[in-house]
């Protein structure tokens, strides 16, 4: 980012209002008091405001990429709260509440990283349902260094070709930190069948790449920002035996025995639940609805899962 650029960005978070949100009236509108849910939100955002002006971190030149990411994450995600509670919809509070939490991990990734300690990978309990305080989609710090892990990064547009054993399946990870990315498969051989994602928020999300397809498996990458691509075995699925919760796209090792799974969703768009069979290939759809969605389904014992959608999500087994 540019000397301007961040000056830009620090102008605009010292220009905004950090006092109570005032609700928009359209012309000729009766002034309509706000519900508990909307005061109480507002509340928070307002807090979260005075936050963010009190903190420590200026960006400045030279300015680690990192611990800028998470501030301009931060400072978005405080300008995305107002948005929402400026709209019309009924759970324009709920969805404002959630986008706080989401700076609000953003701040916590930077503390960690301006105090040197380690910044945790998006966690998931065994045994647990996952910390109230959720992380952000912010970049992951690199895992621990595997012979069979490969990573790639950059920024803006790109093709990026990814190379892997012939018929290997394989788990990608797409990390996003700043802004949306569009991303597909561009091989045409295998495009139907290709990871695919779109999101105009910052994104981290585990997308399987089945067994098939050639050696070399070209991509395209469409952004504005930052990103970066990790292609890991499938081993790396995230094992579970009971609740476990996350966001975004992702891949699921279940290891109970079998059991009635309640799944939930909460956020927008389309959400699926599919499983895999060893190639990592969709072999059930197992949930597929829209929105916040609740359901249940029936697992014989361990499976692989794949998690489509852009929103939190829990996956509760119960005998």
């Amino acid at each position: 980012m540019t000397v301007v650029g961040i000056a830009v960005l620090c102008g605009l978070f010292l220009a905004a209002p950090v006092l109570l949100r005032s609700r928009l009236q359209r012309p000729g509108a009766l002034a309509v008091s706000p519900s508990s849910a909307e005061a109480r939100a507002d509340e928070v955002i307002t807090a979260f405001g005075e936050e963010l002006q009190r903190h420590p971190f200026v960006p400045a030149p030279g300015t680690d990429q990192e611990m800028l990411a998470d501030y301009t994450r931060a400072l978005d995600a405080y300008d995305e709260a107002k948005q929402e509670m400026a709209t019309e919809r009924s759970d324009s509070a709920r969805r404002a509440l959630e986008t706080v939490e989401d700076g609000r991990a953003a701040l916590a990734w930077l503390d960690a990283r301006i105090e040197g300690r380690p910044v945790p990978r998006r966690s998931f309990f065994d045994g647990s349902a996952r910390t109230p305080t959720t992380p952000a989609p912010m970049p992951m710090p690199e895992p621990a260094a595997r012979a069979d892990t490969k990573y790639y990064s950059g920024s803006g547009n790109r093709r990026l070709v990814v190379e892997r054993p012939p018929g290997a399946a394989l788990i990608l990870t797409v990390d996003s930190p700043r802004t949306g990315i569009d991303f597909f498969r561009v091989n045409k051989k295998m495009a139907a069948r290709s990871p695919a994602v779109r999101s105009h928020r910052p994104l981290c999300g585990r997308l399987p790449f089945p067994a098939e397809g050639s050696a070399r498996s070209r991509f395209q990458i469409i952004t504005t920002g930052r990103w970066r691509v990790t292609v890991e075995p499938p081993d790396t699925a995230v094992p579970f035996a009971s609740t476990v919760s996350g966001r975004g796209p992702e891949v699921l090792s279940y290891r109970g025995e079998a059991a009635v799974v309640t799944v939930r969703h909460r956020g927008r768009g389309r959400f699926v639940v599919a499983r895999l069979n060893e190639a990592l290939r969709e072999e059930e759809l197992l949930v597929q609805g829209k929105g916040d969605h609740v359901a249940e389904v029936v697992l014989d014992g361990p499976c692989v899962l794949a998690v489509h959608g852009l929103g939190t999500w829990t996956l509760t087994p119960t005998d």
